[in-house]
This record gives C-alpha cells, structure tokens and sequence, in this order.
C-alpha cells in the first residue's frame, strides 16, 4: 500500500517538473505564485510547490552567478536535485497518513456520536461528521447535521456508500440511504458539488485479493449486505438483492468465482462457518473489525484501513486546494484519521464528542 500511494504522488510530482521545465523563465516571480498556481490546481502536488520555489531560488542563483540567461539547462542539469529534496518532503507529508490509528488502536478508544472534527488550514476548511448510522428521520442527529451544514456553508460535499438517488423529501432520503442520503438530499437543494469518497471497487478488490481468497471475499460483501439489507426499509427482498450482487455486480468487479447463486452462498457458508445454520441470520457482529472469531473480522479491519488511507488522502487534497469541504461518514473513520489530520493541519478548531447544539 505505501508503494502505491508514493508511487501516485511521485508520478503528480514529476507532471509538475516536466510542466515547470517547460514553461518560460518570466513567470517566476515569487513564492506566492506557486501557492496561487497550485490553489488553481495547476500544480498537482504539494511537493510540486516546493519545486516551484526550487525554480525561483535557482533562477536567483542564476542571475547572480551567470547574469540573465535561460533556466532550462541548468533545471534539466539539476532538476533531479529538486526532485529528491521534494521527496524529502513527500516524506514527511507520508508520516501524517502513517498516523492513521489501525482498528485494533481504535478498540482501546470509547467515544459519543456524532464525533465532529473541524479544521481550518489557508483557505480550505473541513467539517468531519463522524455519525452514528441510523435511517430514522427523527433521530436527533439528523437536525444536528442540518443545523451543522447551514452553519459551514460547504462548497463541496463527500458521503461514504457510494452514490445515492437525491431525494426530494428529507424524510425518504433517510430512511433510504440514511445520513448518505441526508447529504444528498442537502447537497441538492443548495446546489452544492457532492461525490462518494469511497476509493474505486475494484482496486480495493485487487488490494484484499493479495490476503483473502476469491470465494472468502465474495462471501464476505455478501453477507455484509444481508446485514445492511436488514437495517435499511429496501424496497426488494434480501434474497434479490443478493442474487443481483452474487450473479452481477461482485462479477463485474473482478469476482466471476463461486459462489453465483444464493445455492452455492448456502454451501460455500458451510464451508466457512459450519456454525452459520442459515446465512440470512448472520450476525452483525461478525463485521466489526475491532472484534476477532472470524475472517470477516480481519477483513473488516483491512478492507476500512484501505478506504481510510483513500478518504485521508482525498479530504487533504480538497482541502489544500482551498474548498469548504463537508464530509460525512461511519463516526469510527473520524477517531482513526483524527491524528493524521491533526499531524496534517493542525489542531481543530471544533472538536464534538457527542451531541451538542449549534451556537448561533
């Protein structure tokens, strides 16, 4: 996983040397340029600032040295100088993600929901709803998190569980979808830019498929969708919606194996848990990754450590960009990314263990 996630940042690192080589010497005037350019996004990588800065401060040296001339010899001469002082500093922007707690830390952790957590760094900001799941539109926390989302006035908003039907009516949109469908439905009618944080299904299958077997994970979001299934008002029954994930969607995402049927569910169940006498009674509890007993457990744990490096990831980039960033999620996410956030921006400005009250 950490080769990974250097290899995406150092491949926006190299965009932006190639692009910074390639421009004329004449726009490098000052530092604040370079935050300006990355603000725009044309800079794709805060190491690409310290490029950026690189460039001035070896033009400078250009000018007393040589006097006026052209500064692509000596950046394609030094650039790759730059290019390991600014992986220098990839790597001290790696440790903030490293501080991500683990959920076996995150056992030793008691806390209220919601867990809110708000910072501020430069011009971007983030609200981080840690919510209790519920879809029950009188529970307190759904006028806790419309009060929140007048008060922030987001530019963008993020919901984990993919991308849910925008309702209409508040009511329907909870009781569907639950505080991802609240955030759609509040992103709607204020015209506010949302999207799904969840990283793409297939790479975290590729990433689970270097630990789990084929079958062990098509049984897992199997079951993990009978249990979602029972929480939620759905309109199908439990058996279609499974026959539709065994048959089509696990399939289309890498998952072609047995099981296929809801036949040959019963029998691999069997085989995985010989004391699971029906697959439709599985307990919730065999999900939680802070809890052990079985490979579901682990697999819990690993499949929220990836999302978790993802949504860390995606939040930071958003916010460094400088937007108004409004992301709502299970409350356990918040507890484990506090510290990398903390290590990142800085200490928050709002810290909720609970439900509290807006001050107006």
């Amino acid at each position: 996983m950490r080769k990974e996630l250097f290899g995406m940042h150092l491949k926006s690192l190299v965009k932006d040397l190639v692009w910074m080589i390639g421009l004329d010497h004449k726009w490098h005037r000052s530092g604040s340029e370079c935050n300006r350019l990355f603000s725009s996004g044309r800079l794709r990588s805060q190491s690409g600032v310290l490029l950026c800065h690189s460039v001035i401060i070896a033009r400078l040296m250009q000018r007393i040295i040589l006097g006026s001339g052209d500064l692509r010899e000596p950046m394609l001469r030094y650039g790759w100088l730059l290019l390991l002082l600014s992986c220098t500093v990839l790597t001290t922007g790696q440790n903030s993600e490293q501080s991500i707690l683990s959920y076996k830390q995150y056992g030793g952790i008691e806390h209220q929901n919601p867990y809110v957590l708000e910072f501020k760094t430069g011009s971007g900001m983030l609200l981080f709803y840690g919510a209790e799941h519920t879809v029950d539109p009188k529970n307190p926390q759904v006028g806790n998190i419309e009060n929140r989302w007048a008060a922030f006035q987001p530019t963008v908003a993020y919901n984990e569980g993919g991308n849910p039907l925008t309702f209409e009516d508040v009511g329907e949109a909870v009781q569907t979808y639950g505080e991802a469908g609240l955030v759609r439905f509040l992103a709607g009618r204020d015209q506010v830019p949302v999207a799904t944080f969840e990283p793409p299904f297939d790479e975290e299958i590729a990433y689970l498929l270097k630990t789990y077997s084929p079958q062990q994970l098509k049984v897992f979001y199997a079951l993990r969708q009978v249990t979602e299934e029972r929480s939620r008002q759905a309109s199908t029954s439990v058996d279609d919606r499974i026959t539709s994930w065994l048959s089509r969607y696990l399939p289309a995402h890498g998952l072609q194996n047995s099981p296929n049927t809801l036949t040959e569910l019963s029998i691999a169940c069997k085989n995985l848990f010989p004391e699971l006498t029906d697959w439709h009674q599985v307990p919730q509890e065999w999900f939680g990754p802070r809890k052990s007993g079985h490979y579901t457990n682990e697999l819990a744990g690993d499949s929220g450590n990836f999302r978790n490096r993802y949504i860390f990831r995606l939040l930071v980039d958003r916010v460094r960009r400088g937007d108004r960033v409004f992301a709502i999620v299970g409350s356990s996410h918040v507890v484990v990314l506090e510290p990398a956030l903390v290590k990142e921006f800085g200490l928050p400005l709002l810290r909720v263990n609970g439900l509290t009250p807006i001050a107006h």
